[in-house]
């Protein structure tokens, strides 16, 4: 009996459980204010969990007002799971202070802030099964410190500024600042951004311009009305170290209408195809890699107009190439080495393929190739080696080198070896008291270039040479053409 018994009240438990009963939204919204106590959180649904979140009838309409008093700023962790949908619209949009607005689909604790004066989450089940709650904690803005940063219109390397938690920074250019960012290496990363936020001015009460994800997604720039922009971050993921921000004088980016990136994790190579669109303006492609990353190669490019490579930021000082989209074979592949190198497009539209494969650069396909070799970020450098091929069986391929900047100062050395397999064929040391000749070809005979690199660990340390591979008459060409020279003077 007791069995019986037992089992007849767990039975109405979990009855109770699956039809707890949703909260009413007869005014067609609901309003959160800030508590007393900014320990306690608020739940929506009371006792919302993320693990196991509430099933919404359908045709279940409700907007949630989240007010926001002035020097405070609100963290949502929002979950969405649709059990089942034929709709297309998303049932949850998150709306921040400037009406922008976030379609939601399906997402667990995914973090959201607003700042004063608040935003909205709006719920619309229509006939779909979902499964909704969230929680909100209010705080004030406690940063522990505040940086100060400041460039010039002619800086050939922008500052990268990376946000770490309860920090902000003032940044003062010369002009006007614009503001982009690149993509962290994940886009589980991509929430954290929210919290990455610019002022136009020096406070918080000066103009909001966004979020870090609305500047990412909207491929745009923030531009500040002086010369003085705030960035502040309210999150406390360290993922946004790893999304820096891109701060140059407008000035120099003014004529550029969007700015592409490559989403590309760490440890992949990441193969594929960037499509750029300039029947509106001039599109830039800022591509980033730490110190310990591959940089981009890229193999290919299709379409019509011109690409400007800047080793760096936008400045006439840094431009160290530039490719005919249409013909630009014999220049490919081409390793980016710097830090930051921003690719701009002009022209109609362009297909740009790359890579981060770290042979690529080295392999030749045809001879006549050209290209170049620099320094890490070109005048802040680290101990490197690079390394190029001939074509395949081609063991007397000529490689032309022509060195346009070399920084030889205290300890840092240049040594170049050329092999023929692993015969060494020849190899020229050079350093502060041999100093190599600039703006002068040098010529190596073999199948494999190999240069090293060793700085002396100064910030002006940098390297920057061109290179040419042309085929080289071979010994069997040579007796050929003695051949024929012997038939002519014999008869």
């Amino acid at each position: 009996m007791n069995i019986y018994f037992l089992a007849f009240i767990a039975f109405l438990i979990s009855q109770s459980e699956v039809s707890c009963e949703v909260p009413q939204c007869e005014k067609g919204f609901i309003i959160f204010d800030k508590p007393h106590n900014l320990l306690n959180g608020t739940y929506f649904p009371d006792g919302f969990k993320s693990s196991s979140p509430q099933l919404f009838p359908d045709n279940y309409s409700c907007d949630f007002k989240i007010n926001v008093p002035q020097n405070y700023f609100a963290t949502i962790q929002l979950t969405v799971n649709i059990t089942s949908s034929n709709n297309k619209s998303a049932p949850v949009q998150a709306v921040d202070q400037m009406q922008n607005v976030e379609q939601v689909f399906s997402t667990k604790s995914e973090s959201f802030y607003f700042v004063s004066n608040g935003g909205n989450i709006k719920l619309s089940t229509g006939n779909r099964k979902v499964q909704f709650g969230f929680s909100i904690f209010w705080d004030t803005y406690q940063f522990i410190q505040t940086k100060y940063l400041n460039f010039s219109r002619s800086a050939t390397l922008p500052p990268l500024y990376s946000n770490m938690p309860d920090q902000q920074v003032v940044i003062t250019a010369d002009t006007r600042i614009s503001a982009t960012i690149v993509p962290p290496g994940v886009k589980d990363s991509f929430q954290y951004l929210r919290g990455v936020l610019f002022f136009d001015g020096t406070t918080r009460n000066s103009t909001y311009l966004g979020t870090g994800l609305q500047l990412l997604t909207g491929k745009s720039q923030y531009v500040s009305t002086s010369n003085q922009m705030l960035i502040s971050y309210i999150g406390d993921s360290w993922a946004v170290n790893n999304s820096p921000i891109v701060l140059q004088d407008y000035e120099n980016t003014k004529s550029i209408c969007k700015f592409e990136w490559i989403l590309c994790p760490d440890d992949q190579d990441c193969d594929g195809i960037v499509s750029l669109d300039g029947t509106k303006g001039s599109v830039a492609l800022q591509l980033y890699h730490n110190k310990f990353e591959t940089s981009f190669v890229l193999n290919k490019t299709l379409g019509f107009g011109k690409l400007e490579v800047f080793d760096g930021g936008v400045t006439k000082t840094n431009l160290i190439t530039t490719y005919d989209v249409n013909r630009s074979e014999l220049n490919l592949p081409q390793e980016f080495f710097g830090r930051l190198t921003t690719l701009v497009f002009t022209g109609e539209t362009a297909s740009l393929t790359f890579t981060r494969r770290d042979d690529a650069f080295d392999e030749t396909t045809s001879f006549g190739r050209k290209g170049f070799i620099s320094s890490d970020s070109y005048g802040n450098s680290f101990q490197e080696a690079f390394h190029i091929n001939a074509p395949v069986k081609n063991p007397d391929t000529i490689f032309k080198v022509n060195i346009a900047t070399a920084d030889l100062s205290g300890s840092t050395t240049l040594i170049v070896y050329c092999y023929r397999y692993i015969e060494l064929t020849r190899e020229l040391s050079f350093n502060s008291t041999n100093l190599p000749p600039l703006n002068t070809t040098i010529t190596f005979h073999g199948n494999f270039l190999h240069i090293e690199y060793y700085p002396n660990g100064t910030d002006s340390s940098k390297l920057f040479l061109n290179f040419d591979i042309e085929k080289s008459v071979t010994r069997s060409s040579e007796f050929f053409f003695a051949c024929v020279i012997v038939f002519l003077f014999l008869f």
